[in-house]
């Protein structure tokens, strides 16, 4: 940690109102959504502004670390309820795991895992239809990152948060779906009682007993609301045949692992 974050993280630690929780993935499985109806319980207050970068989210821990901790629990409600943020970066960003321990390691942490390829589709229609900085078919995209994903300077890079020229919307197609190497990065600073996985099919099946399984983990009261789920739904229709066998084998053995660290399948992902 720089030597100024350090300073006023020591300084401010008893004084700043510190995150109580923090939603950080995964991108593309209903993030947007879940801080949204968090945000409808009563004692629960979600960052729902923009920072002074034009950003719906805070991105501390991946893109403003320089900024130090004053910065950014500035950006954080202060209302005095259950208070939380969500950057959905922060999950395949494997270096903020760290950063997250370092600020505040009773954190609690909320992950939301949708099918992977479901997930990368999704990733490449926001980039190509609502971002428009994508001009490559996913097809093309899957290929490009198919030679690539596994070299060492592309994971270090992408999980490391190296500064590049290409968008965050553009990279990690397929590594932003390896969640179990992920999670299990996850798992080496924060113990599992601390961290909240909501898989995205099966809340999306049951909003109310979904949220309110991350109410009880948040300590907070039930609550039933009109939830909404502010995602579109069978994506992978628009998928060709062979990418998506390609991605299928390219996730198998990742999604097993998971499963294993998991504890179960998730048979919604067949």
């Amino acid at each position: 940690m720089p030597q100024n974050i350090l300073t006023n993280f020591e300084t401010n630690l008893t004084s700043m109102k510190k995150p109580d929780f923090i939603i950080i993935g995964a991108q593309k499985a209903g993030t947007t959504a879940a801080a949204f109806n968090l945000n409808k319980h009563p004692s629960i207050s979600v960052f729902s502004g923009i920072t002074e970068y034009g950003q719906a989210e805070i991105e501390f821990y991946n893109q403003h670390w320089d900024k130090g901790i004053n910065w950014y629990f500035s950006q954080l409600p202060k209302d005095g309820k259950v208070v939380g943020e969500k950057t959905a970066e922060l999950f395949h960003r494997i270096i903020c795991h760290q950063r997250i321990h370092m600020v505040q390691p009773n954190v609690k942490l909320i992950v939301l895992l949708r099918c992977p390829i479901e997930r990368a589709y999704s990733q490449w229609r926001m980039a190509a239809l609502n971002k428009k900085d994508e001009v490559r078919s996913f097809t093309e995209v899957i290929d490009y990152e198919i030679q690539i994903f596994q070299t060492y300077k592309y994971r270090n890079d992408f999980y490391n948060c190296t500064k590049k020229d290409t968008s965050p919307w553009r990279e990690g197609y397929i590594l932003k779906g390896f969640y179990f190497e992920q999670l299990q990065s996850l798992y080496r600073y924060f113990p599992k009682k601390q961290i909240h996985i909501s898989i995205t099919e099966q809340l999306l099946c049951n909003m109310n007993a979904g949220y309110n399984s991350i109410f009880s983990f948040l300590n907070v009261a039930p609550y039933t609301s009109d939830f909404e789920k502010r995602f579109i739904g069978k994506e992978s229709t628009g998928i060709d045949k062979i990418t998506f066998n390609v991605l299928k084998s390219v996730y198998k053995e990742q999604n097993e692992k998971l499963f294993n660290l998991l504890g179960f399948k998730i048979s919604e992902w067949n």
